[in-house]
């Protein structure tokens, strides 16, 4: 080995060096001399030991070289520090392609034989040459969708220090439909409903009585949030499968219902995911782990096609940062009755962080007997009667809940949540959101949830209310708006596209505060402007005439699409007094 002493005034660092004698990669005329080799003559690198930068040919019979590609070398001494670089770089050859780095450093006085190469900007050893296909799209297509469901909300979710309740429905549709749908309308409830694409069509969710339009309906008209639960809730098991259980299944989705945006993973029983197909993989794991979220095929694909994505990494209560965490947990209440549940709530408000409480809408009102689910059945004088779902059982009656709880677990059987628990849950969590005590959210507005300040974005504006029969002055907090016996509504109109495209397709709360001196109704209204047929969504509620200012709201989504370039957003009634401005706010 030649050393070789540079001044110090030329190489203060080995970037300096490198800035003084750029590399070539295409003109080896620039180079300090040219490398070659023949078969009974081979050159060697190993004995390459002057600074310079080489012009690499026939590296056929080039020996140590880290590549047969023709490419450039470059060998820089430190002499002060006693140390040597090599750095390799192939040449790249027709558009697309990229030339590749190589490089090796040795101590002066040991020589470059038996040192190895490294690739420089490789993935690890071992890694599958599927995920680094997916690194880019893993990274950046998460972030954007972040970013954009981000922008979907006006940015963070103002919570003043609130908790905030998400409400998640894993499928069974049917029974979403007929439990629990009516209970959240009644009670002014969003929440998150996990579907299975390919599942359509099955005796859960309908057996073909519901339809995507239906879904879509409950989405838009409703603020229901629809979430990818896989495309088939099964534990696929190859490539080919994984994909279409995750990418298909969110794609679809909203190929099936073009209004609907679908940001949300939330991690179905099966999801193990492990793609037998590439070495050393070891699956989502129902999404336990980072390494899960950042290693595996499965977890991968999940991050790139959804914004909020959710596991079980652990901890019931996130705090509420703004930012979505990955692999959120939630709480089952599936087998809780409601004293249970709100205390698991209340928790969330002493903590002052978020909670995600969730059920199994087909398991309501239901004891698992073994295998088998059983319906129960309410008698008015409080008894309950069991019917087996097998043919051949005899029906049971029960005296009351607590002997069949009593008989379920002398038999280790497993009695669910009834309706009148979810009942109960949903007025205690109106009362104490109405109170200002607590926020109830979709999965995605939850995971923008920001404890830290108050600001929501309002899509309605003061100053655009029109009405003639209202009277209207201040704003903000003291805005107030005063009908006549005889006023219909005052409205405003929504132009979507070009004013509020961003935030199409989140879910939104229109909410309204409201007094009257005697007893009157209030009618709350979003629609498409000239085209009720086709979009809309109304509510109309009784203001007790007691003085007192009452909380109003209606829930809906605003469409993904551009079908509906405007909508109206109307606010109406008899002797009314509307006190703070009324608010179109994401949830």
């Amino acid at each position: 080995m030649v050393s070789v002493d540079i001044p110090a005034s030329r190489v203060p660092a080995e970037t300096t060096a490198r800035r003084e004698r750029p590399r070539p990669t295409a003109h080896a005329d620039v180079a300090s001399g040219v490398v070659s080799g023949t078969p009974l003559t081979p050159s060697n690198l190993d004995d390459l030991d002057e600074p310079g930068v080489w012009s690499i040919v026939g590296a056929d019979h080039i020996e140590n070289a880290p590549t047969a590609t023709p490419g450039t070398l470059e060998v820089v001494l430190f002499a002060s520090a006693g140390v040597a670089v090599q750095t390799y770089t192939t040449l790249a050859h027709g558009p697309g392609s990229a030339p590749q780095l190589y490089m090796r450093t040795t101590l002066l006085a040991h020589g470059w034989t038996g040192v190895p190469w490294t690739v420089v900007g490789a993935p690890p050893a071992g890694t599958p040459p599927e995920r680094t296909a997916l690194d880019d799209a893993q990274a950046s297509d998460h972030a954007t969708r972040v970013e954009f469901a981000r922008a979907r909300r006006g940015g963070g979710i103002g919570t003043g220090g609130q908790p905030v309740v998400m409400l998640r429905f894993d499928h069974w549709l049917a029974a979403f439909r007929d439990k629990c749908l009516p209970v959240l309308r009644a009670h002014g409830l969003v929440g998150t409903l996990n579907v299975n694409f390919d599942n359509l069509g099955t005796e859960q969710n309908g057996g073909g009585s519901i339809t995507w339009d239906d879904v879509q309906a409950w989405n838009q008209y409703d603020g229901i949030e629809i979430a990818n639960h896989g495309s088939t809730h099964t534990n696929a098991s190859t490539r080919e499968a994984i994909r279409h259980e995750i990418m298909d299944g969110r794609r679809n989705l909203e190929a099936a219902m073009p209004r609907v945006a679908v940001e949300t993973w939330q991690e179905h029983g099966s999801a193990y995911l492990i793609a037998s197909d590439i070495e050393g993989d070891e699956g989502l794991d129902l999404g336990r782990t980072l390494d899960a979220f950042t290693q595996s095929y499965a977890g991968r694909l999940v991050m790139a096609e959804h914004a909020i994505v959710e596991g079980k990494v652990g901890g019931f209560y996130p705090a509420l940062s703004g930012s979505p965490q990955i692999g959120q947990s939630h709480f089952s209440i599936d087998r809780q009755r409601s004293a249970q549940t709100i205390a698991t709530v209340q928790f969330a408000q002493r903590a002052g962080r978020g909670v995600t409480i969730y059920l199994h809408p087909g398991l309501l009102d239901t004891v698992r007997v073994g295998n088998h689910l059983w319906a129960v059945s309410y008698g008015a004088d409080g008894s309950r009667t069991l019917t087996p779902s097998i043919p051949g059982g005899g029906a049971l009656t029960f005296t009351d809940d607590a002997a069949l709880r009593a008989w379920a677990a002398a038999n280790g059987h497993i009695v669910h949540q009834t309706s009148a628990d979810f009942t109960a849950t949903c007025a205690w969590l109106e009362a104490e959101r109405d109170a200002g005590r607590i926020m109830v959210m979709t999965a995605a507005g939850g995971g923008f949830a920001d404890a830290s300040h108050a600001r929501r974005e309002n899509l309605l504006v003061r100053d655009l209310w029109q009405g003639s029969a209202w009277a209207r002055s201040g704003s903000g907090r003291d805005f107030r708006a005063v009908s006549t016996p005889r006023a219909g509504a005052m409205s405003q109109r929504l132009l979507l596209y070009t004013r509020f495209g961003w935030a199409m397709g989140a879910a939104h709360e229109l909410v309204v505060l409201a007094r009257a001196q005697s007893t009157t109704s209030l009618m709350l209204s979003v629609e498409q402007l000239g085209n009720p047929d086709n979009w809309c969504s109304t509510r109309t509620f009784t203001v007790p005439g007691d003085g007192k200012l009452h909380t109003y709201r209606l829930n809906i989504a605003l469409p993904r699409d551009r079908s509906i370039p405007q909508m109206i957003v109307r606010v109406g009634g008899p002797d009314l007094t509307i006190e703070g401005e009324p608010q179109l706010v994401a949830i």
